[in-house]
């Protein structure tokens, strides 16, 4: 009897170890929960990412469009039936085209390129966790437009999902990219310690989302000191270790 008591003991006492370890990951986690991004000059992804640079980089081919006037599930549908296959570089397009695979940055970037050429804007490429517990980093699109930010990720759904439905421990952005500009993704709880707020509008690609009082797009309102830029370095050493591994 003391025996089988010692036992459960060991079992409970095991379980709240793995829910303190759980607890704790959820609280330090950086990007967990709702994200704004903040510009900065660059990123641990930029060298992979200059093959799909000008693809990036592509203004949009005609009047900006209202959401409901794109085929955006149709588009999804298509690359989401795109047979996966893993690369080691980001793939373009026409690369996608000819190959006939793809992996999750080749299918985010081909979605992007058909969104700019149908006359979307505020279009971004989003790098980050699909889950926050997964070892390697995802690519999906964040779109934000008049009636909301929405997360379209052609790997794995066929639909556009608006960012206010997301399980909050999935889709966790760690950089951004539409074009010239690049972010990092920030939690709101760490921007307002840091007294970061939003913007004020931009002209471009630099967008905001409807909701007002949940800004994604935010910029700081004094230069970094020489202490978070080592910070900051070393957050982008810790997340080099992973660049290869977006899948």
């Amino acid at each position: 009897m003391v025996f089988v008591s010692l036992i459960h003991a060991r079992t409970l006492s095991r379980r709240r170890v793995l829910f303190l370890i759980a607890a704790f990951t959820l609280i330090s986690f950086p990007c967990f929960g709702q994200s704004i991004f903040l510009p900065v000059r660059s990123t641990p992804y930029d060298h992979q990412m200059l093959r799909v640079s000008s693809t990036l980089n592509s203004p949009a081919h005609s009047q900006s469009r209202a959401p409901y006037t794109l085929p955006i599930r149709l588009w999804m549908m298509s690359l989401r039936e795109v047979p996966y296959r893993y690369s080691k570089y980001w793939q373009t397009p026409g690369e996608v085209s000819v190959a006939g695979t793809a992996d999750c940055k080749g299918k985010a970037v081909a979605l992007y390129a058909q969104m700019r050429q149908s006359g979307a804007t505020n279009v971004h490429v989003i790098v980050g966790k699909r889950h926050m517990f997964d070892a390697g980093t995802h690519a999906w699109l964040e779109w934000n437009t008049t009636t909301g930010a929405y997360v379209l990720d052609p790997t794995f759904t066929d639909s556009p999902i608006k960012i206010s439905a997301v399980d909050p421990v999935t889709y966790i952005p760690f950089y951004a990219y539409d074009g010239e500009h690049k972010y990092r993704a920030m939690n709101t709880t760490v921007a307002a310690v840091r007294h970061i707020t939003p913007a004020p509008p931009a002209t471009g690609n630099r967008v905001y989302p409807a909701v007002a009082t949940a800004p994604r797009f935010a910029t700081t309102p004094k230069p970094a000191t020489q202490s978070s830029r080592h910070s900051s370095a070393r957050v982008r050493h810790h997340r080099t270790t992973t660049v290869a591994a977006i899948r």
